[in-house]
Order: structure tokens, then sequence, then C-alpha cells
């Protein structure tokens, strides 16, 4: 038995550095979500150097959370509303991924799956018990990226997975919801 809340945070260097090579097709979409964090200010850069002769920093960091209190977020997020127009937008916008001249594999439905569980949260953390097309569209590029493979044509042409998620989102009508 694994321990809940099970969670993995994993990081990955970009793939045109040495060394470094795209994950197979069968894991990119194991992943919830992908982000960048770019790099540090000038400012942040200096308080890291500064921090450089502090040994053990794990025993100075304090927990935000406890487990327990990510089990009762994950419950409270679980009855957050999604209407059925969100829903049918969401299936929407993974079925676009799959059906563009420029993604040779689209998301799977793992990709709905992340992004109707995120968008849970997303309504939640703005204080809202339902969800709106806007945590839709904030998520989409981040959650279904990753998931998505491009044909050659298009990554010689410079186009990247983030620009056709946020083409499709342009193109894809978004629901009106009534709150």
């Amino acid at each position: 038995n694994v321990p809940q809340p099970f969670i993995v945070i994993a990081t990955q260097n970009p793939v045109d550095q040495l060394g470094t090579y795209k994950l197979p097709e069968a894991q990119m979409d194991r992943f919830l979500i992908r982000t960048s964090i770019g790099y540090p200010s000038q400012q942040v850069s200096i308080d890291i150097l500064k921090q450089i002769d502090i040994l053990d920093r794990a025993q100075t960091v304090s927990p935000v959370l406890t487990s327990h209190d990510v089990l009762q977020l994950r419950l409270m997020t679980a009855g957050i509303y999604i209407d059925d127009a969100i829903h049918e937008y969401i299936v929407r916008l993974v079925e676009a991924t799959r059906h563009h001249e420029s993604i040779s594999i689209g998301s799977s439905m793992r990709g709905a799956l992340a992004l109707a569980r995120c968008a849970r949260i997303w309504a939640a953390a703005d204080g809202r018990d339902y969800v709106v097309p806007d945590d839709v569209n904030d998520l989409a590029t981040p959650i279904l990226a990753h998931r998505i493979m491009l044909v050659p044509e298009a990554i010689f042409d410079g186009i990247t997975q983030e620009s056709l998620i946020e083409e499709i989102l342009e193109e894809v009508p978004a629901p009106t919801v009534s709150t």
C-alpha cells in the first residue's frame, strides 16, 4: 500500500540540452501539468547564492499543509460542480487536438480527466463551488500541451505545442454557463 496522499513532483531539463531526450509517447501523458518556471530574477539569484552555505535546508523548512489537509482539500474539490456544457467543452478541446493538421498524436482521455480535475481546483482556489469556462481556458495549455506530438513539418516551422493549444482555444467556442 502506498500512503495517501501520494504525490510526485518531477523536474525535466529542456530537450535542447546535451544528454536530454524527449519522453516516450507512453510517458508524456502520465504527468498532470507541465509548466516552466524560467530563470530566477537577479535578486532571487543573489538570495540563492547567499544561502549556499546552509548545509541542510530541509531541517529549517516548515510544512504548509499536513497530509490530512491535502486529503481534505481533495474531498472538497471533488464537490465542485461542473456543468454538462463544461464537460462537453473539455471533450471538444481534447478532440480538437486529435484532428488538427499539425498534431500527429492528440491528447488522450487522461488529458480530459486532468483538465476537469484541475478546473475544479482552480475554481475552489478562486472561492467558487462551480467551474466556469475560464477555469478550463486558464489550464488547457499547461495540462494539454505536453500530451500532444507535432507533425515534423510543424516542428520544422517552429510551431510549439503551446501555440497549438492556444490556437485550439481560439477555435473551439467556450460555452455560456449561467452562474
